[in-house]
């Protein structure tokens, strides 16, 4: 996602957290190799849907998980603990 790429990830644990699917990304059921290959056929045959989630992607990581959010985020669960 940081580099700007269309992801497709299993839509398990905290995945659906980070990609929006069909916005910033497409979710696949797990070990649904099926669903996986059409979904990879299908951003190789649409160039446009690749690069608009790719931007999506890389827009999502910019605004949600640069060094200093995620420093500034650890820290306050740190301070919450303590």
């Amino acid at each position: 996602m940081s580099c700007g790429c269309a992801c497709i990830a299993s839509n398990v644990g905290g995945v659906p957290d980070l990609i929006d699917n069909e916005k910033n990304g497409l979710l696949v059921e797990a070990a649904n190799s099926k669903e996986l290959k059409e979904k990879i056929n299908y951003l190789l045959e649409n160039e446009s849907v690749r690069k608009k989630l790719g931007q999506a992607a890389r827009k999502k990581v910019v605004k949600n998980f640069t060094w200093d959010i995620v420093a500034k985020e650890t820290r306050k669960v740190y301070q919450s603990v303590l």
